[in-house]
């Protein structure tokens, strides 16, 4: 009876020991799931802004983009011309802006999983589409200025002003300042959420490995056979 109560606790500790690796392994393996879903989805969102930031930037306008900016009275045809011309960058913007608003909004979802560290590419992608729209705002005032409007020597500076914003506003190469700040913001993220992605991979495969030899391991000790049971004693 002793041998017998013996294996009977063996058994029940066996059974406990596996209800709670299988409790964790699920829970990993949820966890795991809700990462890599997550990095997916960052990703995709990520890649997602920077064609669109490539299309706010396009060198290039057409009549219909500007036609429904609504002009004040008050606007001359040169201050109207600057702010329509200025105009195509926010349109163009406002298109996409639910993927820059995901964006800002998965990045709490991110830190919470990832730390906060992990929030840095969204941060930079945040203020470089920020400096887009400062300089479309930027150039609509600085686009109506004529030679007549500046004292000695300030021509100059608002001429080297309106090449530093104009240099924002419009994508003059592939590998101007502002792609090159959004190329380094996607290689981050990319790293990020594939390091993500792969870490999470490997171990789920571990644990859905691991497992079923965990559980058919235990099951041979919670039901010995007679000749077991009769060689023990």
């Amino acid at each position: 009876m002793d041998l017998l109560g013996t294996i009977r606790d063996l058994s029940i500790l066996g059974a406990a020991m596996i209800a709670i690796y299988a409790t964790g392994s699920w829970r990993r393996e949820l966890k795991a799931k809700k990462q890599i879903e997550l990095a997916e989805e960052t990703l995709t969102l990520f890649y997602e802004a920077a064609d669109a930031i490539r299309v706010i930037r396009y060198p290039g306008s057409y009549g219909s983009e500007t036609s429904s900016r609504i002009s004040s009275q008050s606007e001359d045809l040169k201050r109207k011309e600057a702010h329509d011309k200025a105009f195509v960058l926010i349109r163009r913007y406002l298109k996409y802006k639910d993927v820059f608003n995901s964006i800002h909004s998965m990045r709490y979802r991110f830190m919470v999983q990832f730390g906060k560290e992990s929030a840095e590419p969204f941060d930079k992608l945040h203020r470089l589409v920020k400096g887009l729209l400062y300089s479309a705002r930027r150039l609509a005032e600085i686009w109506t200025k004529d030679s007549t409007d500046f004292q000695h020597g300030a021509e100059e500076k608002y001429a080297y002003t309106q090449e530093q914003y104009e240099a924002i506003f419009w994508e003059k190469s592939e590998d101007d300042e502002v792609n090159s700040g959004l190329n380094s913001i996607i290689r981050r993220i990319e790293d990020t959420c594939r390091f993500i992605i792969l870490s999470n991979s490997t171990s789920r495969l571990f644990h859905s490995y691991s497992l079923p030899k965990l559980v058919d391991l235990v099951k041979k000790k919670r039901s010995p056979g007679r000749s077991e049971i009769l060689a023990a004693k």
